[in-house]
């Protein structure tokens, strides 16, 4: 369902018979809004995970590492410590999966001691100095560093990666209409003349100099 902004407020596309969006408060209406913004990053994760496979030339390699990490970060981003949204659970999401939680964990350990932060052997560097044969005046010809990154993107993976997502995003979709089945029921029973009178829904524009400021919760 699409939602516009006309003369100061939001309009909602495709029902053309309400008249007012109110505003929702509480830990269900908090749930509910953070429920939307993990399923927004998981489909995201999707679209890159479906995009690398537009790329599949050998001179395409950077774009693919970075459709391949990002895809690992907005997946990890549902599952963190945050105090702005409430996360979510692997333990609930993959209840009963042993090895979907040891897949689960290998990524954030992926995500976090390799591609956000440098902590494991999955990439390494070696240090050394070339020497010559003593023949010269100078005995050492070069400082040199010798590097390797394992390829995290294979095809076991990608598979074990985009099966997490859409499993996440299913569980997250189900989740979300609960809470939603719920939420309207409970407004059901609230007199009309109370629920009109309620206060709609207020709109602030995202901007970008808001980077270090917590966001709200509704």
């Amino acid at each position: 369902m699409e939602i516009s902004v006309k003369d100061g407020g939001f309009h909602i596309d495709g029902v053309p018979d309400a008249i007012k969006l109110i505003k929702l408060n509480g830990h269900k209406a908090r749930r509910v809004a953070d429920l939307a913004l993990h399923r927004s990053d998981l489909e995201f994760a999707k679209e890159c995970l479906t995009r690398i496979n537009m790329f599949l030339n050998p001179s395409d390699a950077v774009v693919r590492q970075a459709l391949w990490k990002t895809a690992i970060c907005q997946y990890m981003k549902c599952f963190g410590n945050s105090v702005s949204r409430g996360q979510l659970s692997a333990e609930k999401i993959l209840k009963g999966d042993s090895l979907g939680l040891d897949i689960h964990q290998y990524f954030k350990d992926l995500r976090n001691k390799h591609i956000i932060h440098d902590e494991n052997d999955v990439a390494q560097c070696w240090p050394g100095a070339a020497i010559n044969d003593g023949k010269k005046t100078y005995k050492v010809e070069k400082i040199i560093s010798f590097s390797l990154t394992a390829d995290t993107l294979i095809e076991e993976s990608y598979s074990n990666l985009d099966k997490l997502v859409g499993t996440s995003i299913s569980w997250v979709k189900d989740e979300f209409e609960r809470l939603c089945t719920e939420l309207t029921t409970e407004l059901e029973a609230v007199p009309y003349h109370e629920l009109i009178n309620r206060p709609s829904v207020a709109h602030r524009k995202p901007e970008i100099d808001g980077a270090g400021v917590k966001r709200e919760k509704p």
